[in-house]
C-alpha cells in the first residue's frame, strides 16, 4: 500500500508539472514565432549563440549586399546607413572576439572591410596585429583595401590601427609574399596614409645594410622596406630624413635601385637638401 501511495503522488506530481509545462512551452514558441526573420535585429540577437552565430553572421552579411542591391550600390542611402547601424558594431565585436572557425573569420573580414565603415577600426586592428605570412593573406588584403578606400574618402583612423599597419609592413617579406594583390595593397595602404609617426621609422629601415649577391636581401630590403620608406619620406616631406637619404644615395649597392626616388624625394624638400 506504501508504494501505491507513492506511485499515486509521483504520478499527481508528473500531472502538475505536465500541466504548468504545456503552458510555458506554447508561449515559448509563440515567442519565436514573433521573431520576424526579415529584421536585421533578430539575427544580431542570435550572434551571441554559438550554435546559431555562423548563420547568424551571413544572414546579416545578405541582408547588407541585398540592400545595396536595392539602393544601387549607394553606401550613402538611408536604408543602408540605418542598417549599419544595427549591424556593423555586433559583428566588430564577434570579429575581435576570435571565437569563430577560420572561414566564418575570413568571411566575415571580407565584408566588414567592404562596408568602408570606420567603426570596423577594432576588427582591422586585429586583422593586422594577427597576421601570419600565408595564413591570413586574405583578411589583411581586404583590410589594407578597406583602409585605402576609406583613406580616399578623408577618413582619419585611431592610432592603434596605423601602429599595426606599419608593424605588419615593418615584418612583411616581399621574399616570401604568396599574394601579389595582398603586397601591392599593404605598400599602397602604407604611401598613401604616410603617417608622421612613421618617419624616423622609415629612416631605421633605409640604415639597414643590403647583402650583395643575394636574391633575398634585394627584395626585402631594397625593393620592399627601403624604397617604400624612401616613398613614405618623400610624401611626408620630412626634413629630418635629409642626410640618411643622401646617404643612402651614396651606397653603391643601393643607388641603383633606390636613386631616382630618392632624387625625387629630395627635390620635394629641396630648401633642406
Amino acid at each position: 500500500m506504501k508504494t501505491v501511495r507513492r506511485l499515486c503522488c509521483t504520478l499527481r506530481l508528473l500531472s502538475a508539472v505536465t500541466t504548468v509545462a504545456a503552458p510555458l512551452a506554447v508561449a515559448s514558441a509563440v515567442i519565436v514565432a514573433c521573431d520576424d526573420e526579415n529584421d536585421p535585429k533578430t539575427w544580431v540577437k542570435r550572434l551571441d549563440d554559438p550554435v546559431h552565430r555562423a548563420d547568424a553572421i551571413k544572414r546579416l552579411a545578405q541582408f547588407y549586399e541585398d540592400g545595396m542591391t536595392r539602393a544601387g550600390n549607394d553606401a550613402a542611402a538611408p536604408d543602408i546607413k540605418a542598417m549599419l547601424d544595427v549591424i556593423v558594431d555586433p559583428l566588430t565585436k564577434q570579429y575581435t572576439g576570435g571565437n569563430l572557425d577560420d572561414k566564418t573569420r575570413v568571411d566575415l573580414m571580407k565584408f566588414l572591410a567592404e562596408t568602408h565603415d570606420l567603426r570596423t577600426q577594432p576588427a582591422l586592428s586585429k586583422a593586422l596585429q594577427d597576421f601570419e605570412m600565408g595564413k591570413t593573406d586574405d583578411e589583411v588584403r581586404v583590410t589594407c583595401e578597406s583602409i585605402l578606400a576609406m583613406n580616399r574618402a578623408g577618413a582619419k583612423f585611431d592610432r592603434p590601427l596605423l601602429d599595426q599597419l606599419w608593424a605588419v609592413f615593418a615584418k612583411f617579406k616581399l621574399s616570401d609574399a604568396k599574394s601579389e594583390r595582398l603586397y601591392r595593397a599593404l605598400h599602397d595602404s602604407i604611401v598613401a596614409l604616410h603617417d608622421p609617426s612613421w618617419g624616423d621609422k622609415a629612416i631605421e629601415k633605409l640604415k639597414v645594410p643590403v647583402i650583395d649577391n643575394n636574391v633575398d636581401s634585394q627584395k626585402d630590403q631594397l625593393m620592399w622596406w627601403q624604397l617604400t620608406s624612401v616613398q613614405v619620406l618623400r610624401d611626408l616631406g620630412y626634413a629630418k630624413a635629409v642626410k640618411p637619404l643622401i646617404l643612402t644615395l651614396l651606397t653603391p649597392n643601393k643607388t641603383s635601385t633606390l636613386g631616382a626616388t630618392i632624387q625625387f624625394a629630395l627635390l620635394k624638400m629641396a630648401k633642406d637638401a
